[in-house]
């Protein structure tokens, strides 16, 4: 296990431009906790689940237009034969007519209505693993989120710890500028680097509240007013993740999506040149015609008819062989999509194993930097205090902490952030990621 650091840093970020009360604390936030209340919360997967919803509702539409079609119509009014007609009814006369039809229409063989149902129903896989993308880089994000606070946060810690001691050296020089044994100049110059420590605190404060405000946008909450960090941050050393990670077991929606969408065309190419082949349907109409109201269901008023009809096109202005090039050029396209996705995937899963590998180099020299600085600082201070070292000697060594200590924090976070892209590349259950991380922390983010 790679340790960063062994102290719990606890420090406040307030990102609100206006002046607030003080909010009553809220229970702690794990990381897991994070994740799920993004999922739960984030609008834009929330979105995307709808989506599938929507998408599902189709599979029934299309599947209906397999079933009977029945209607019913219904008619009256009044009417008046000509007089001069030979067929004229009530001798010319005005009289009522009242008309019924009930139809029947079954589709037999209908082309392309089955491969309409196959077609919405790769539709909903598709936006299914639409959602599963959607949820997986939200978890990304939010693990990310979390811990560029934290690492904002021991930046700020870092800079807190070098003020401290500027403000010690600072009253030795001014003592030794009492005694005679200093100069002016001296005092002069830590107080400069003191300004300029304040400053950097500020910008660090900053960086704190935009890390603040992305964390509180991805779980959902962008008028949160504050936030809390306290975290003791170690991370997995790459054995360990390599006993989490499964790589026989990977699941890449990216690539299914494409898979789906080249098997979907040929469905896609059945439904649209369905219309230009034969179809048969059962047909049934049962019509009454009266006069008289008390005579309108009567059976020796009504009729019926009973077969089956069959449509054969001709000629459809060779649409059909223009329908056939454009599917044929589709699929083509899909099939280059697909390859193209592959390489993608392959390219991605190189990279982020090679990021992660220097991620984790960068950690134990980044470590081994922060110790000898460390001491190197320690020595200083000693001699600094004996008068062994000048003061520009002594600002130098504590800088060099102060760039370590940074760098280092920095270097946690592309360790993480590669770990995050290593589980996404690979096709890994993230949820893994989140207990890997959270079992070698023991951290809460508070709203």
């Amino acid at each position: 296990m790679i340790t960063i650091s062994t102290r719990v840093v606890a420090l406040f970020a307030t990102f609100s431009c206006l002046a607030f009360g003080d909010e009553p604390a809220k229970p702690p936030l794990h990381l897991v906790d994070a994740v799920n209340t993004a999922i739960s919360s984030n609008p834009l997967l929330k979105e995307s689940e709808e989506r599938i919803n929507q998408t599902a509702a189709q599979v029934p539409y299309t599947r209906s237009f397999l079933f009977p079609n029945i209607s019913l119509s219904m008619g009256a009014g009044g009417k008046q034969d000509a007089s001069a007609s030979t067929s004229k009814l009530f001798n010319g006369n005005t009289y009522s007519a009242y008309t019924s039809d009930a139809h029947l229409s079954q589709p037999l063989v209908l082309f392309g209505a089955i491969s309409a149902v196959s077609s919405a129903k790769k539709d909903l896989q598709i936006q299914k693993l639409n959602a599963e993308i959607s949820r997986r880089d939200l978890t990304n994000q939010v693990i990310q989120g979390f811990y560029q606070v934290v690492v904002a946060s021991l930046n700020v810690d870092t800079l807190l710890s070098e003020q401290q001691i500027i403000q010690e050296s600072l009253k030795t020089a001014e003592k030794r500028e009492r005694t005679g044994r200093g100069q002016l100049l001296d005092v002069l110059q830590i107080k400069t680097q003191i300004a300029l420590v304040e400053a950097q605190i500020i910008t660090a404060k900053e960086l704190v509240k935009a890390a603040s405000v992305t964390l509180a946008t991805l779980l959902g909450d962008p008028n949160a007013q504050s936030v809390t960090v306290m975290q003791e941050l170690e991370i997995p050393e790459l054995s360990l993740v390599d006993k989490n990670v499964d790589l026989n077991n990977s699941h890449l929606p990216e690539l299914e999506q494409s898979k789906i969408s080249v098997e979907q065309i040929d469905d896609q190419r059945r439904v649209v040149l369905g219309p230009n082949l034969p179809s048969l349907n059962l047909a049934a109409d049962y019509m009454w015609n009266s006069y008289q109201t008390p005579e309108f269901f009567s059976r020796n008023y009504s009729s019926w008819f009973a077969g089956v009809q069959l449509v054969i096109p001709i000629f459809s202005g060779l649409s059909s062989f223009y329908q056939r090039q454009s599917f044929d050029s589709q699929k083509i396209q899909l099939e280059y999509n697909m390859e193209n996705v592959e390489h993608q995937s392959k390219l991605f899963q190189v990279t982020s194993r090679a990021n992660l590998e220097a991620a984790q180099a960068s950690i134990l020299s980044g470590e081994e930097a922060l110790k000898l600085a460390t001491a190197s600082l320690n020595e200083a201070n000693r001699l600094y205090r004996l008068e062994n070292i000048d003061l520009l000697q002594f600002l130098a060594v504590q800088q060099a902490h102060v760039q370590a200590e940074q760098t280092l924090n920095t270097t946690k976070l592309n360790y993480i952030s590669a770990l995050g892209n290593y589980y996404a590349s690979y096709g890994q259950n993230m949820n893994g990621l989140v207990e890997l991380l959270e079992n070698k922390n023991n951290s809460h983010v508070s709203f």
